[in-house]
C-alpha cells in the first residue's frame, strides 16, 4: 500500500481531560504518537458533531475517491476491517 494513494486524517475535538483544544494541541498529539499525517483541532466539536456515529471515540470513517463514506467505527471496533477496506480500496 502506497502512502501517495491515500491521506489520513486525524481530527482532535478534546484533550484527555475533555478540555477544549488548539493548533499547539494538535502539534503535541502528533509528535506524541508519532503521525505524519495532518491532526486537525477541533476546539467547537464542529467537526465531531458533524461526522460523529455515535459518542465513542475513536471514530473511523472511510471515504472513497468519489467522497462517499464506505466504512464506519467507532469505540476502536472495526481497525482491522477499515485497513482491509483501505487495501481493497487502493486496488481498484
Amino acid at each position: 500500500m502506497d502512502s501517495e494513494d491515500f491521506i489520513a486524517i486525524t481530527v482532535l475535538y478534546e484533550d484527555l481531560n475533555r478540555d477544549s483544544v488548539d493548533s499547539s494541541d494538535a502539534a503535541t498529539w502528533a509528535e506524541q504518537y508519532g503521525l505524519g499525517s495532518p491532526v486537525l483541532a477541533d476546539p467547537d466539536g464542529e467537526v465531531w458533531e458533524r461526522w460523529k456515529q455515535s459518542d465513542a471515540r475513536p471514530q473511523i470513517i472511510i471515504i472513497d475517491r468519489e467522497l462517499g463514506i464506505r466504512f464506519r467505527g467507532s469505540g476502536g471496533v472495526g481497525h482491522e476491517e477499515g485497513l482491509q477496506l483501505v487495501e481493497e480500496l487502493l486496488t481498484d
